[in-house]
């Protein structure tokens, strides 16, 4: 194959071709500017260049290879998007949160703000940044009762941010820590928080338990400083920052038994900025937890207080006035105030999964490890280094396969030479070929690859993401297919693009998350079965199994399931409708009918992948995972469903919509292959009961 590509690069006038690419070089003017080029001649040169391990090694070979080299350095500094990435700092904001991946805008437009009075600076500085971002602040301390809220009003609300004050969890005996020790330790004093801390998130919970309300909850600063009675004592059980920390354990196991709960870590997020730049430990007590110099005038009113007090004038209070603190301590709080908003948003758009990425399908070259493997890793030679970025890189793929994201391969080479190598390239056993389904090494168009991988896996491509260090590579794969994200271009970014992205965040990982890659390569397997034998009697080998469960009770353990698979189903989707907890909840309390399927065959366990959803003997909508789709699995379900609701009504007939899509054609004639007619409304069927 590696011959093969030989000669489509020197045969057949291509050798002519890299004799006149390397004489333009030669062209190139004083300024460094190249000539006016096509972009086909810029494709070819970077083509040619990307390929150079291939030119043979003689004079002439040599001093293509430097030509190449110039061209390709020029025309990528020529290129003005890619020199402005580069040179580019990063702000804090897109540091913590990228937004590279993003391609549907959701707005944070409206939510409910409850806490103590850190929360109320919130409010003020959270209007100051958005004005169009409508919040609510609700006041709140000790046990004290939310005011009453009807379903409509908290309809109207986004999602919740909760603050809870360390002070009122602590209580004020903290601040006498002497006598603490002096007693019983702190063992007394982290019961007491605990019980408190528990019976105070209930009371912030309320909007959540009644309604399923979307729910943020802030865990507590962590105070700066040593905060140990010795040195011998950091982190021990008299640390008051390790009771502290023990509490913000504590807060996440209990936000977790509440459904469409979520932590905010805004102490990892005051980790990241800095907390000397605007926490208030410095000044105040430990506990009290919150933003110092986040008000000019409060600041200089501070200085006033002490320097020019009503008490002591007309003289100075003080023998040496006190300056103006935020001056002082060159406090920064702006920033952290923008970059609370913005994890709030992050985490939204997170419990949304907009945009998901569920495959990612990677380069080799200079993506998974440095240089070539051609080149570069020849034996009698020194080999490119693995530290910094490609570790991180093998590291980041497991991480992405923990959370059900499928990782595969594309890359321009000879397999053979690949698998022989492989283990030069990557010099520690942390990743391996086996790791990733459906690998294409070959000298196809990339483009023709990633159409290949996703037909396998029956995936769409606005699902997949490419990464690739090749400009051209990338472009040409986004021109070849449609919808798909590429990145790839910066080896110093790409890992943290990829786990710290909100379209690669789940907001809860399902067993069939879990399952997901052992699921994809049950299918391939099954696929290579099928090509041996026709499709009736590869469908009875495969020994389907499908289970029904009608879902009757709002805190059922596949709930959270349904709602991932009819929120991020796109395909087999009838209606695309898009549903929130409260909005299940109250289609389930209105007699609403929800169920789910589970799937299994000789091949794999492919756990809950569909659910139909009925009411008024009308099908809402019909969603299904891609991963059983062609094997019937729809219209068996669909059948065994029919049955269980046939008789819940006087109603004759039963209903089943489609609202048509894009992307949901695999589903547009299920009701017709399931017996279903079409009536005079358009885009619905109808079934009548008495031939079910």
């Amino acid at each position: 194959m590696q011959e093969d590509q030989r000669h489509r690069i020197l045969g057949s006038g291509h050798g002519t071709r890299l004799g006149r690419a390397a004489s333009r070089a030669r062209r190139f003017g004083s300024d460094g500017q190249p000539p006016a080029l096509s972009s086909a001649r810029r494709r070819w040169i970077m083509y040619l260049f990307n390929h150079r391990h291939l030119i043979p090694a003689t004079t002439l070979g040599q001093r293509y290879r430097q030509s190449l080299a110039r061209q390709a350095e020029v025309l990528l500094a020529a290129d003005s998007t890619i020199a402005r990435l580069a040179d580019e700092p990063i702000d804090i904001s897109n540091y913590l949160f990228p937004n590279e991946l993003q391609v549907t805008n959701v707005p944070l437009k409206k939510m409910l703000l409850i806490g103590s009075c850190l929360s109320e600076e919130y409010l003020n500085r959270f209007r100051d940044i958005d004005p169009d971002l409508k919040v609510r602040h609700i006041f709140l301390n000790n046990l004290q009762q939310l005011p009453k809220l009807t379903a409509a009003q908290l309809d109207t609300y986004q999602l919740q941010y909760i603050q809870l004050p360390l002070r009122e969890v602590l209580t004020d005996r903290i601040v006498r820590i002497c006598d603490i020790d002096r007693a019983h330790g702190f063992g007394e004093i982290l019961d007491d928080a605990r019980s408190i801390l528990a019976a105070m998130l209930d009371a912030a919970m309320a909007y959540n338990t009644q309604h399923g309300l979307l729910t943020l909850v802030a865990n507590f600063f962590v105070p700066q400083g040593p905060a140990a009675p010795s040195l011998a004592s950091l982190g021990g059980e008299d640390d008051l920052i390790a009771l502290i920390t023990e509490l913000n354990s504590t807060l996440a196991y209990l936000v977790r038994t509440y459904k469409n709960a979520y932590l905010a870590d805004v102490n990892s997020l005051a980790n990241s900025y800095g907390k000397r730049n605007f926490l208030d430990d410095i000044i105040y007590f430990y506990s009290h937890g919150s933003v110092l110099g986040s008000k000019v005038v409060i600041n200089e009113a501070w200085a006033q207080h002490d320097n020019w007090p009503v008490w002591s004038a007309p003289n100075c209070a003080r023998i040496e006035p006190v300056p103006d603190l935020a001056a002082l301590y060159q406090l920064q709080p702006e920033p952290f105030f923008k970059l609370v908003l913005d994890q709030i948003r992050h985490l939204h758009r997170v419990t949304q999964q907009v945009d998901q990425v569920k495959i990612v399908i990677f380069d080799l070259d200079n993506t998974l490890w440095r240089g070539q493997i051609a080149e570069h890793y020849e034996t009698g030679q020194a080999w490119p280094d693995l530290h910094n970025w490609p570790v991180g890189m093998w590291e980041t793929v497991h991480h992405l396969r923990r959370r059900g994201i499928l990782v595969s391969l594309c890359s321009k080479n000879d397999e053979s030479l690949v698998r022989d190598r492989w283990s030069r390239a990557v010099g520690v056993p942390w990743i391996s070929l086996d790791d990733f389904i459906a690998p294409k090494i070959n000298w196809d168009r990339k483009s023709e690859n990633v159409r290949a991988i996703l037909s396998e896996l029956n995936l769409t491509s606005k699902s997949a993401l490419f990464v690739d260090d090749s400009p051209v590579e990338r472009s040409e794969v986004l021109s070849g297919v449609p919808g798909i994200r590429a990145i790839g271009g910066n080896p110093f970014v790409t890992r943290r693009i990829l786990l710290w992205s909100a379209e690669t965040q789940r907001s809860v990982m399902t067993d069939e998350s879990m399952n997901r890659e052992t699921s994809y390569r049950g299918i391939l397997t099954r696929n290579a079965e099928m090509e041996s034998m026709d499709r009736e009697s590869f469908l009875q080998s495969l020994q389907i199994r499908i289970q029904v469960d009608h879902i009757t009770e709002i805190d059922s353990p596949l709930l959270p399931r349904v709602l991932e698979l009819a929120n991020k189903t796109t395909q087999f989707n009838t209606t695309g409708l898009k549903w929130t907890p409260p909005e299940l909840t109250t289609f389930i309390e209105n007699q609403g009918a929800v169920f789910a399927f589970s799937v299994q065959d000789k091949f794999a366990d492919y756990g809950l992948v569909g659910a139909i959803f009925i009411s008024d003997s009308i099908i809402r909508q019909f969603v299904m995972s891609c991963r059983v789709l062609g094997n019937d699995v729809e219209v068996n379900a669909l059948k065994q469903i029919l049955e269980l609701v046939r008789d819940q009504d006087e109603r004759p007939s039963i209903l089943g919509m489609i609202t048509p899509t894009e992307v949901n054609g695999p589903c547009q004639d299920i009701f017709l292959r399931s017996g279903f007619q079409a009536i005079e409304t358009p885009n619905t069927f109808a079934i009548t009961k008495a031939t079910l």
